[in-house]
């Protein structure tokens, strides 16, 4: 076992996005009452539960992962590390993360707590394998890291935190249904029904840019809300660029893996400039 397996194993490039933006909804909730004894309990219950919630995915789809090609070369199905020393450690840092996540609140700790059950039983053990909707019901996982932040500074009951979770929720779709349209024959091979394995290329296109107009129209309503002219400047440009791109691919343009790399930091910039505008306004 080596480091570049544990990198694999714990998805350490999805887990440090779901960090930043619970520590992005943190810094966005709390404004003038930044804790860093809060902020630093919130970083580490963050990073273990989401790393120890990758692990037990990876533990899940060890079947599925042995069939396509793009990760069959995984710890797990290449043979490198122990099905049962990956369930072991999952657990531990599942456990670990909320535990700590306890001495926040309570409310932060059922956040994370709900987004790894979500992630590892509603999405990976069911729906990824049965149903087309699977990332876009998946997507609410992700939406729990926002929760997560806003509840360690005690505003998980607010209209902000839950404008914040939507966004995450509607961001999933089109980011990761651009990533399928790249590998949408490992898909079929190991009978996933992600939805660019299911229709074909002209249908998937137009859910990919429906589903990122909408998700431009809905940052742009946020503006509406408590935040000023450095989050609509920054939604309205982010958001222009990523609409483009997914206009794009209706003209049969291959734009998917831009989509993909560019969604992937659009996510952070959105929530920064909302960060911005809560600090200075």
């Amino acid at each position: 076992m080596t480091l570049k397996d544990l990198i694999q194993i714990f998805k350490l490039r999805i887990v440090f996005l779901l960090v930043f933006i619970a520590v992005l909804s943190y810094l966005i909730a709390s404004k003038d009452d930044l804790r860093m004894d809060i902020l630093i309990l919130l970083i580490l219950s963050g990073f273990l539960s989401a790393s120890g919630s990758s692990a037990l995915n990876n533990y899940f789809d060890r079947d599925l992962d042995a069939v396509m090609d793009r990760t069959k070369n995984r710890p797990i199905p290449s043979g490198r590390i122990q099905p049962e020393l990956v369930l072991f450690l999952s657990f531990f840092l599942i456990s670990s993360g909320i535990s700590i996540a306890i001495f926040i609140n309570i409310s932060t700790a059922v956040s994370i707590l709900s987004g790894v059950l979500i992630y590892n039983v509603v999405y990976t053990l069911y729906l990824k394998r049965k149903s087309t909707l699977n990332i876009v019901i998946g997507g609410f996982a992700g939406s729990f890291s926002v929760l997560a932040g806003f509840s360690a500074a005690n505003q998980m009951v607010s209209l902000d935190a839950l404008l914040f979770s939507l966004l995450v929720f509607l961001w999933t779709p089109s980011h990761f249904w651009s990533f399928a349209m790249l590998h949408v024959n490992d898909y079929k091979k190991a009978g996933i029904p992600m939805l660019p394995a299911v229709f074909d290329e002209d249908k998937s296109r137009r859910y990919i840019c429906v589903s990122t107009l909408l998700l431009f129209a809905f940052s742009l309503l946020l503006s509406l809300s408590d935040f000023g002219y450095i989050y609509l400047l920054t939604s309205l440009l982010s958001g222009s660029f990523l609409g483009y791109l997914s206009i794009g691919i209706l003209r049969a343009r291959n734009y998917y893996s831009l989509i993909y790399r560019f969604s992937g930091i659009y996510l952070s910039i959105i929530f920064f400039g909302a960060v911005l505008d809560s600090l200075l306004y």
